[in-house]
């Protein structure tokens, strides 16, 4: 019994020992399986991490690419021959695999660059009125385009970076990229910047200081803001009023509004000339835009007209001033800025869109006590920070613009991408081989070295070209090179002369023919005159070279436009039109009024000697200067010396010194040289499309005014005859010659006899109807130059008749009109001012106005007296003659644009602001016979340029939109003036540079179709 009770408690144990034996194992296999999980998670963390850093990799790449993409694109608009022209390759959509792992970005317009690992895929856009697909499917949708987006005007370059190499010729690498995550898209923005703003000051050497702008005035509280100097009759001749010259950007009628619809059709084709809108249309203000990339001191008035909206969403160009730094007005009293209207009482003034009413809208300095105004946008001065906003809200801060360089190196050759694109052009016309490099290439290259202006390093005494302009010093020596010359008061630079037009018949051309005629000046070291080459470059026989339009490339796929570039290594000077008005009177050819697209540029200085006009509204025009561009206004009215046998225009005119008894330094001899006839010929141009002088002026406003004196005793008389001519279709307006002369037509002259000194006008109406079938100058072709013929023959002098010495000439008023985008890379934008027309300092305004030269005739009415009494001169008729100083009636226009790295000095826009800046609104006085019966007034000055309340605007800049909008309204389809072979729209003018900076780089979405 003892022994089995044993044996039970002994089983038991057995089976707690067994039961804890199995938990162990199970616990074991627990930990098994934990750790498993933990490894098999551990595994594929790392796994994952591996996958993710090589995804990051593959992300960071891409985006390199897409990077490489954006610098790639910039450095072929920088440097390339292209420029802002150039454009990556176009894939045909019927040529892309439908396996390409690219097609959707090849389909949609983009070129596809392997770089052997990777690639990127560029696309660039230039299209301001978003019409791309409109263009190219007229069928598209309708309505007009607007510019209202504030990015339109820029180059736009998209990117997108993959990773993996895919070439179109291998298909077996479409599988291996077929993957489309590993993508990266940029967009950045490229300025051209010149075509950009009316007035664009550059800095671009960065010397950061304060640029001038404006003529320096007074304000007192009797004549308001004046500017010393300028003085007009108030009414009467013995009350004379002080005036202000007023710096004008753009103009009441820069730009036209739909009357309904909405929208704005951009740009009036003839901005300030006083021409009524078409139907359907209003002016509005506009073409006052300006940026500076420096702090800005405005001086006197200074009236900007800008298109803004007029409303939330309105469609404007959206004008405005920017300035990357403060805004300084010239003698600014911020002690008394606070009194109401206090604004309008300043020495200096910068006014918007100014109105005859109580409208007028005086913007404050940035150191305005009152706050500074953006007037919503339109005025920014470039403070950030805490001054970021206006009073208002609005920001103020821009940033600094970048411009674009002319001297960049093509990376192909080494060379300036100018000269390379000119050396190594096509051959132009019938010209093989390397024709280029002689001339005759595509792009035009003239090697005018010796015609370069160095100014001197010397920081005293040294030779400046301003100080040249400036100081009218005939005859002067110099020991430095190339430099210009006053042959009387004609400033003639060296440089090639470069004139756009129809080319004359005595070079062999059929009439009608348009082309660009250029003339050599230059010479080599040991003073002889230089010749074009010919072709192969053997020594030429001319140094006159006419080229037809039609000599270059164009109307093909290959080269849909007409462009026209012409590079010089030294200066130019330019005038004339490169196309004909389709709307003109005459019969052009389709060729010569077909819109043409002018790229000019020089390594030195550009010389704007007349008007510079486009002729059909569809050309475009820019000059590019490294140095100046100058508007060399002693060439208006100059001219050169014609002998009959008629000899080459090109001999200059003789000049002697003055009368004993005249103050003027020189005059020019018009007699008769050697028993032949002597003529002086001017050409010149009325300059405004679409009219005739007689409807622009006013049909009895055009006159012909003329100063000089007889070389003999005051007995004797002089004998001077007149001649209008076309020079490229017929001897005067009768029928066209193989030779137009009007020496031809013995009954072509008008003749005026006169004794001692002798400044007059004419009425017009004697000359205009001289020529055959009684045409007139309201008749001549619009768009065309004239020559005016002034000259004496050897009978003219026989017996007790001496001859003729001329003071001046020409027949007034006048518009010259400049149609372009200027640039003046590395200096400024200059006017010569010149001499005044009338030099008799006998002769001024004051003298006459204090001489209370007045009557009362029997009827009571106060008659005033001719100037010719107080000239002890009875034969004087100056009606609308200038005073001595005054300017005459003749108004400087720049439609187009205007750069410059920084304006000239304030003297020496004074100086020229005073001949040019302001047309009198009296010229001279009428003459009636006896003083007793003299005529009522002083006579008006000629309709059109001023009105009844003052002086009107000579030289303006007015903004042409389309340099950044370049499209036109093609029966109702926007189209753009220049496009590539795949009607991808292109800039203004051909080759145009670009701004060296992007506006902007960043991310974009992936927004492929």
């Amino acid at each position: 019994m003892k022994s089995n009770s044993t044996i039970v408690v002994m089983n038991k144990n057995n089976r707690s020992l067994r039961a804890q034996r199995g938990q162990t194992i199970v616990i074991a296999l627990l930990v098994l399986l934990l750790l498993a999980f933990v490894g098999g998670l551990f595994v594929t963390i790392v796994a994952n991490n591996v996958h993710n850093g090589n995804t990051a990799g593959v992300v960071q790449t891409a985006d390199d690419y897409a990077q490489s993409g954006i610098r790639f694109a910039h450095d072929q608009l920088m440097n390339s021959v292209d420029g802002a022209d150039w454009r990556p390759p176009v894939t045909p959509v019927a040529s892309v695999s439908p396996n390409d792992p690219d097609g959707d970005y090849l389909k949609a317009g983009y070129a596809r660059y392997d770089t052997g690992n990777g690639r990127f895929l560029v696309r660039l856009t230039y299209d301001p009125l978003g019409i791309y697909n409109n263009y190219k499917n007229p069928n598209g949708a309708a309505g007009d385009p607007t510019a209202s987006d504030p990015l339109a005007r820029y180059i736009r370059i998209e990117s997108v970076g993959r990773d993996g190499h895919v070439s179109s010729s291998d298909p077996t690498t479409f599988r291996r990229g077929r993957s489309g995550k590993s993508i990266a898209k940029l967009v950045g923005y490229v300025a051209i910047g010149i075509t950009d703003y009316g007035r664009f000051i550059t800095d671009i050497d960065r010397r950061s200081e304060v640029a001038s702008i404006g003529v320096p005035s007074l304000y007192d509280a009797i004549n308001k803001l004046t500017t010393p100097g300028v003085l007009d009759f108030d009414g009467a001749p013995n009350k004379l009023k002080p005036y202000p010259i007023v710096t004008t950007m753009g103009a009441p009628d820069a730009y036209l509004a739909m009357t309904t619809g909405g929208g704005v059709n951009f740009y009036a084709p003839n901005p300030n000339v006083g021409s009524a809108p078409p139907s359907g249309v209003t002016a509005v203000p506009g073409g006052g835009s300006f940026f500076s990339n420096v702090p800005v001191r405005f001086f006197g008035e200074n009236d900007f007209y800008l298109n803004r909206p007029a409303s939330p969403g309105a469609v404007t160009v959206a004008d405005g001033v920017n300035i990357f730094g403060d805004l300084i007005l010239d003698h600014y009293d911020p002690a008394s800025a606070s009194t109401a209207g206090y604004l309008g009482q300043q020495p200096s003034q910068m006014v918007l869109n100014p109105t005859t009413g109580s409208g007028t809208t005086y913007v404050e300095p940035s150191s305005s006590p009152n706050g500074f105004n953006t007037f919503a946008g339109a005025v920014r001065d470039g403070n950030a920070g805490s001054a970021g906003n206006d009073q208002y809200g609005y920001p103020r801060y821009i940033k600094r613009l970048e411009p674009p360089k002319l001297d960049n190196v093509d990376p192909v050759t080494n060379l300036s991408r100018y000269r390379s694109m000119a050396i190594n052009s096509a051959p132009r016309g019938t010209a093989t081989g390397t024709a280029g490099s002689n001339g005759y290439g595509q792009v035009v290259y003239i090697n005018n070295t010796a015609d370069i202006q160095n100014e001197s390093s010397k920081l005293t005494s040294g030779y400046t070209l301003v100080d040249e302009w400036l100081n009218r010093n005939p005859g002067a020596a110099t020991t430095y090179a190339n430099q210009g010359k006053w042959v009387g008061d004609i400033y003639v630079p060296p440089g090639v002369e470069i004139t756009f037009g129809l080319l004359p018949r005595a070079a062999a051309f059929s009439p009608n023919v348009y082309g660009v005629t250029l003339v050599r000046n230059d010479v080599d070291k040991g003073g002889v005159p230089i010749k074009w080459p010919n072709p192969d470059g053997t020594p030429g026989s001319s140094n006159i070279l006419y080229i037809p339009f039609t000599d270059f490339a164009h109307g093909t796929a290959a080269n849909p436009n007409w462009d026209v570039v012409i590079v010089a290594e030294g200066n130019v000077r330019i005038h004339g039109i490169v196309s004909a008005d389709p709307n003109g009177t005459g019969s052009p050819t389709a060729d010569d009024k077909a819109a043409r697209h002018v790229t000019i540029v020089t390594n030195a200085t550009a010389y704007i000697d007349g008007s510079l006009l486009k002729g059909n509204p569809q050309s475009t025009i820019a000059v590019l200067a490294r140095d100046y561009v100058c508007v060399n206004t002693t060439q208006f009215t100059a001219g050169t010396e014609v002998t009959n046998p008629r000899n080459d225009l090109s001999v200059p005119v003789t000049f002697v010194p003055a009368h004993s008894y005249t103050n003027q330094q020189e005059l020019i001899n018009l007699g008769p040289d050697n028993n032949i006839n002597s003529y002086l010929v001017q050409e010149f141009s009325f300059a405004f499309p679409g009219s005739t002088p007689a409807i622009k002026y006013g049909a009895n406003n055009l006159a012909l005014y003329f100063g000089g004196q007889t070389n003999g005793t005051d007995a004797e008389t002089a004998t001077v005859k007149f001649a209008l001519m076309n020079p490229r279709t017929a001897s005067s307006f009768g029928v066209p010659t193989a030779n137009p002369d009007p020496t031809d037509d013995a009954a072509a002259f008008w003749t005026r006899t006169f004794t001692n000194v002798l400044h007059t006008t004419q009425p017009i109406g004697g000359l205009q109807e001289l020529g055959a079938s009684g045409a007139n100058l309201n008749a001549l072709l619009q768009d065309q130059p004239l020559q005016l013929w002034t000259g004496q023959t050897t009978a003219d002098i026989t017996g007790s008749k001496a001859d003729v010495q001329l003071d001046r000439v020409a027949i007034l008023p006048m518009d010259v009109r400049i149609e372009a985008v200027l640039y003046a890379q590395n200096k400024s934008f200059f006017v010569i001012p010149g001499q005044s027309f009338n030099t008799d300092t006998a002769d001024t305004v004051s003298k006459y106005s204090k001489q209370n030269n007045y009557v009362t005739d029997s009827a009571g009415t106060l008659k005033y007296l001719t100037r010719g009494a107080a000239l002890n001169n009875s034969e004087l008729d100056q009606q609308r003659y200038p005073f001595a100083g005054q300017p005459i009636d003749l108004k400087i226009t720049i439609s187009g644009a205007v750069s410059e790295a920084r304006p000239a000095d304030i003297s020496a826009q004074n100086a020229w602001m005073q001949k040019w800046g302001w047309i009198p609104q009296y010229h001279g006085s009428k003459i009636g016979g006896a003083p007793a019966a003299a005529d009522t007034a002083i006579a008006a000055e000629a309709a059109g340029h001023v009105g009844a309340s003052g002086p009107a605007t000579g030289l303006s800049i007015i903004y042409d939109p389309q340099c950044a909008f370049p499209y036109y309204n093609n029966a109702g389809t926007w189209t753009p003036f220049r496009y590539d072979t795949n009607f991808r729209p292109l800039p203004f003018t051909p080759r145009l540079p670009v701004c060296e900076s992007m506006l902007y780089v960043g991310q974009a979405p992936d927004d492929r179709p």
